[in-house]
């Protein structure tokens, strides 16, 4: 149904346009009329006598609220345009979210994303022979504006963008929230006796002219050890419930697969009851989870006690020895020998891993630079990060001026891109890692462990600037667990920077440890700036499953808030899990692909890029202790909010580790135990 009329968009101010307006009035007075004429340069930011709506395009969030709290206003604001959504991007809009939603800014109506779907063309590649969708430039024209049109939450195929799932979780009519008493960080409930406390909720009905008959409901509690729920049921939502609130008695529950120290959630699903002419019946429309705090009241054996028991694993005997290039360690059995672990000398980073047993961890790839395990400290650039005035300026000036125009610009208007450049900090030209002092040695406190600490440097490209110091410790101990602990100084010519990258490690896996079961958000794509609509799980994948083919490939694929992730061969086979250890319930972020961070970072289409099967090619896996958010408010001025920049003004710390896993080993049990041991060391 029509719901207002507009006088069309970005056309200037005049007497033309009062003139539509006024015709359009007499013809229908019961419908109000939106008009925004091209931002504040033209017409007063979508605040002029021409609009019965504040429409302002690509307002910051600030901006927007002030938009909806002007005393000088009774009009109600409906963003015409935001978050830019070109590529990797509408990062921030949960900020937006939380204000339209907020009852104290009845004015703030929402949005209209820009765009709906991508603006490209299917084209063939003449050299390869692959499809891939093109844009400005592809077509031997030599006016455009290069990918500017790809910038839809829908590839031009209707494939849905990993954005799709976090906007729909943002804008969904149902809000389910715990009583008010409620412990801050999650829903606390007690056990004893064999009962569990009912589960309290407060359900608003956002829509506007709805009950919710239309939907049923059902719940799920799931803890981070398996996939199947603890315990499950179905629930009503009627008018009642809206007014006085929901109680889940929770009467089902599967005690024996629950211990202290485990994680727990609840998810909450409204699904279509029938068909309608949008969606077909079971139609997933509401979707909510929220962290449990079990208190146990009855004797429990702890997950220290009975999780995991690797105490019957066999316990090797290390030693380490050394040449110019390399320090290796290896377990000494009386019928063998293996290399666990290879340290090169020169970088600080570790060429090989392997497992007690033999089994190839980590390799050295030359599309890494020859390492295996190193620190990483760019990425392969999204369109937001190159959305700086110089964009702007590219598709207007011609080059003789640019330069000039660019030279009088201040800095903070340019690109994160443009920065990183500057630093030695791009893939355009990657920075290189210098090891300047290696020292070995075996301990003498029992562990028998032997440790390699490396003191290194990131270089610029050309050799001759330092941009951080990056010191790093392995510890490889008698079950051949390796222990990685990192610290990175970033240095004083860096503190101009509005953000760093990302801090974290590159990993080169064996190519078959290609099936993935992670602990954290999923089960698509998210970041920092990105995730309300991720839901915390364990989720499974393969890596070719894990990345989204955006048609200007960029970084892309990541999983933030794991506490774990496991990479073996097939469902059941061996492998290696790498479990954060920074702190007592530290995270990372990670990313892992058949792709370089380089060959992202340099294709301009998805036919640029080597096709790769499961099984063919190394696995390029990024852990990243601290990775920047998106943006995404616009594409052409860096917008990452400041609580999503990495500031370069400290010193970073952080640790994993890598546990080998044998065929048939449970990688969720192995990642807790490892968790809780660590828990107890830190207590």
């Amino acid at each position: 149904s029509i719901i207002f009329w507009s006088l069309g968009n970005e056309s200037g101010r005049g007497r033309n346009l009062r003139t539509a307006r006024k015709r359009l009035l007499d013809l229908d007075a019961s419908r109000p009329v939106q008009y925004e004429g091209g931002g504040a340069l033209y017409e007063g930011v979508g605040r002029s006598e021409l609009t019965d709506i504040v429409c302002t395009m690509y307002p910051d969030v600030q901006r927007t609220i002030k938009l909806g709290t002007r005393k000088d206003e009774d009009r109600p604001v409906i963003l015409c345009e935001y978050s830019h959504s070109m590529n990797n991007s509408n990062g921030n809009l949960h900020l937006y979210w939380k204000h339209f939603w907020d009852e104290e800014y009845p004015r703030l109506q929402g949005g209209f994303l820009w765009d709906m779907v991508d603006q490209g063309l299917r084209k063939t590649d003449e050299i390869s022979g692959r499809e891939f969708f093109a844009y400005g430039g592809d077509f031997s024209d030599e006016i455009h504006d290069r990918q500017f049109c790809i910038n839809g939450i829908f590839s031009p195929d209707r494939k849905p963008h990993p954005a799709v799932g976090e906007i729909k979780f943002l804008q969904q009519p149902v809000a389910f929230s715990p009583p008010s008493s409620a412990n801050a960080r999650a829903i606390h409930l007690k056990i004893s006796r064999g009962f569990v406390s009912p589960i309290c909720f407060t359900v608003t009905n956002r829509y506007s002219f709805l009950d919710l008959s239309h939907l049923v409901w059902d719940w799920e509690i799931l803890n981070n050890i398996s996939t199947e729920p603890l315990a499950a049921g179905t629930f009503t939502v009627t008018d009642s419930v809206v007014e006085n609130g929901l109680e889940i008695p929770v009467s089902n529950i599967n005690f024996k697969r629950m211990k202290p120290g485990f994680s727990y959630w609840i998810n909450v699903y409204g699904r279509l009851y029938e068909n309608e002419v949008w969606a077909n019946r079971g139609h997933l429309v509401v979707s909510s989870q929220f962290p449990i705090e079990f208190e146990f009241s009855d004797k429990q054996v702890s997950p220290e006690q009975n999780i995991h028991d690797d105490s019957t694993k066999k316990e090797l005997r290390i030693e380490f020895a050394e040449n110019d290039d390399a320090v290796s360690v290896f377990s000494v059995l009386p019928e063998q020998s293996n290399t666990l672990l290879v340290v090169d000398k020169k970088t600080g980073g570790v060429n090989y891993y392997n497992s007690p047993w033999g089994a190839e961890i980590i390799r050295p790839s030359e599309k890494f630079k020859g390492s295996g395990i190193g620190g990483n400290y760019t990425r392969a650039a999204t369109d937001n990060d190159n959305g700086g005035v110089e964009r702007l300026y590219g598709f207007t000036l011609p080059p003789t001026i640019l330069s000039l125009v660019t030279s009088m610009t201040d800095s903070g208007m340019f690109s994160h891109c443009y920065h990183w450049r500057r630093h030695g900090l791009s893939q355009d030209f990657p920075p290189n890692l210098r090891c300047e002092r290696l020292d070995t040695e075996k301990l003498e406190d029992g562990s028998g462990a032997v440790v390699i600490s490396a003191e290194c440097i990131l270089l610029s490209s050309s050799g001759n600037r330092e941009i951080f110091k990056h010191r790093v410790q392995y510890r490889v101990n008698q079950k051949g667990h390796l222990d990685i602990f990192v610290s990175s100084t970033p240095n004083r010519r860096l503190r101009s920077l509005p953000s760093l990258p990302r801090i974290g490690l590159t990993l080169s896996l064996n190519k078959s440890l290609y099936n993935v079961l992670y602990f954290g958000r999923g089960p698509d794509e998210c970041y920092p700036d990105r995730k309300s609509g991720s839901k915390l799980g364990l989720w499974a994948k393969r890596v070719k499953e894990l990345g989204f083919d955006y048609i200007v490939p960029s970084e892309n694929g990541n999983r933030a808030d794991c506490r774990w992730a496991a990479f073996r061969h097939g469902e059941k086979g061996p492998g290696v899990c790498i479990v954060s250890t920074s702190t007592k319930e530290s995270k990372f972020n990670f990313s892992a692909s058949m792709n370089t961070q380089q060959e992202l970072h340099d294709s301009l289409h998805t036919s640029d890029l080597k096709e790769r099967e499961t099984g063919e090619s190394e696995i390029y896996v990024n852990v990243d202790h601290e990775l920047m958010g998106l943006a995404g408010d616009v594409s052409w001025f860096p917008c990452v909010y400041p609580e999503y920049i990495i500031k370069p003004d400290k010193k970073f710390s952080y640790s994993i580790s890598l546990i080998p896993i044998a065929g048939g080993e449970d990688a969720a049990l192995v990642a807790q135990s490892m968790e809780s041991k660590e828990r107890v060391k830190q207590h």
